[in-house]
């Protein structure tokens, strides 16, 4: 008997005919058959498949949510959302919902992550971030910036800008570009825009960037240069050539974040130099003595001779005694060194005269019968004139510097 078959099946006492083996297999196959086709049939769904808001049917074999989101060749990251559960088995009519989870960088209490999030606005993505504390996420020219929502539900938004808080009515679908526009605030192709969560609440947080070049100038003052001239008289000036500020012309390439430098690297320098001021001063002695005798003798005064030291002395003197500064007594030895030379007796052919130069001299009078010969006298009469007039000895040498008199 073939192979043992017998064996086989005479142990187990079954002595089947050849007809009762293919009639007993045939009745198996149909039980098989229809089994099958149950199973097959019931595993046919309609659903519904929605995925990022964006839904279509699915008209398939599969049992499960995973079945499905594979029919209908929807992969799934480990971070998306899927309702129901992947495992669960599905139904007819049944909508699966896929929420796709995108990357966000965030800066979680001073601490950088990348966090995952399905929400569909700002508020909504760092709301589902954070636990406690604060996040910061940057929206520089992006999709965050230009087309998210910042908020899900109407309400104010904060935007702080060149230090001023700005708040705006927001509506849910207005992106942070739009609200913006909203507070009238422009935004530079460099600066940067932070979305800022705190206690609730999302506000907008602008930071201004430049990067570019800069000049900077700085002035170069003009000089005096004097220059003796004998033929013109002691005491008198003339302007040669008008003095001409120059400048230090310097080219940065800066980098500032909201206004304060963190990058100024000199790149070019130019300077125009300045054009020196030319005093011409004369040097030519006046014949003064006999002058001097004759109005000493008219008036009965005996000529007396002072160094120009000596009246300087007595200068010194009056003027701390008017409470001027040392300061006020330098710049009063200039001014009449370029009048007098602190000469008594300098006298002008326009009948100015004296160590202050009085126009004429006989206003000197004033101030005492000797006015022609005491220094004391000249200087005491000048220190009234220069106080009336101009305030203090370097207000007058102010003067005298910008026209040539005072």
């Amino acid at each position: 008997m073939r192979g043992g078959t017998y064996e086989v099946w005479s142990r187990v006492n079954l002595h089947p005919s050849r007809r009762t083996v293919v009639t007993t297999a045939s009745a198996l196959a149909l039980m098989m058959g229809v089994t099958t086709g149950v199973a097959v049939a019931s595993s046919h769904h309609d659903i519904l498949l929605e995925v990022d808001g964006v839904s279509r049917p699915i008209d398939g074999f599969f049992l499960t949510v995973g079945g499905a989101l594979a029919f209908a060749g929807v992969e799934v990251g480990a971070h998306d959302l899927v309702a129901p559960a992947i495992d669960a088995r599905v139904s007819d009519g049944q909508t699966i919902v896929v929420r796709t989870a995108i990357p966000y960088e965030v800066t979680l209490n001073g601490e950088t992550k990348t966090a995952w999030s399905t929400a569909d606005s700002i508020d909504g993505v760092l709301d589902s971030i954070v636990n406690s504390g604060s996040a910061i996420m940057a929206a520089d020219r992006s999709t965050l910036r230009r087309e998210m929502s910042v908020i899900s539900a109407d309400g104010p938004v904060v935007i702080l800008a060149d230090g001023v808080k700005t708040t705006v009515e927001a509506k849910a679908g207005d992106s942070a570009d739009k609200l913006f526009t909203k507070a009238g605030i422009t935004l530079a192709d460099l600066d940067t825009v932070d979305f800022v969560f705190e206690s609730g609440q999302t506000s907008l947080k602008v930071t201004r960037i430049f990067q570019g070049n800069v000049d900077v100038a700085a002035p170069l003052p003009f000089t005096t240069e004097e220059r003796d001239d004998d033929s013109m008289n002691e005491g008198e000036t003339k302007v040669l050539q008008e003095g001409q500020d120059g400048q230090t012309l310097t080219t940065y390439y800066r980098h500032t974040i909201d206004g304060k430098i963190v990058l100024n690297m000199p790149m070019a320098k130019k300077v125009t130099e300045p054009v020196t001021k030319i005093v011409a001063v004369g040097t030519k002695k006046k014949p003064q003595e006999k002058a001097d005798a004759a109005r000493a003798a008219a008036a009965d005064i005996p000529a007396v001779s002072y160094s120009p030291d000596s009246a300087q002395g007595i200068a010194q003197e009056m003027v701390a005694a008017r409470g001027w500064s040392d300061s006020e007594f330098r710049c009063l030895v200039s001014l009449w060194n370029h009048e007098s030379g602190w000469n008594t007796a300098a006298a002008n052919p326009s009948g100015a005269y004296g160590i202050p130069q009085a126009l004429p001299g006989s206003k000197m009078a004033s101030a005492g019968a000797d006015w022609q010969t005491n220094p004391a006298t000249q200087i005491t009469w000048g220190l009234g004139y220069v106080s009336g007039r101009y305030g203090t000895p370097c207000g007058a040498l102010a003067a005298w510097s910008a026209q040539g008199w005072y």
